[in-house]
């Protein structure tokens, strides 16, 4: 059975984009990352490091990033905002070995 915090209320897109993140509390240390996927509400991320439930993020594309936002409105983009760490797994992966799953904070940049 699926829990309230995997439901979503909004189409989610597969599209890796490749974003720098930095925790708010160390906004000078970027980390380079990438969404797996996304939607409206949130996004899921691939992290070098492992974050914490409730960690506050900001997270904005690379220059070199092109993405394609399926029509989502263009305010809700990855240009830069700001989000909040629901869950962190670890993955297999060497290059990002944590799967991070992440929800908008509003005011959305």
């Amino acid at each position: 059975m699926e829990n309230d915090s995997q439901k979503r209320n909004n189409p989610r897109y597969e599209q890796s984009i490749t974003i720098e993140l930095s925790r708010f509390s160390e906004s000078k240390r970027l980390l380079n990352a990438r969404v797996e996927n996304y939607c409206r509400s949130g996004a899921c991320l691939l992290s070098p490091v492992e974050l914490k439930k409730g960690d506050i993020l900001i997270i904005r594309k690379t220059n070199n990033a092109e993405v394609n936002y399926h029509g989502i409105d263009p305010k809700c983009n990855f240009e830069i905002m700001s989000t909040e760490v629901v869950w962190c797994n670890a993955t297999k992966q060497d290059r990002f070995p944590y799967r991070i799953g992440v929800k908008r904070m509003l005011p959305y940049f």
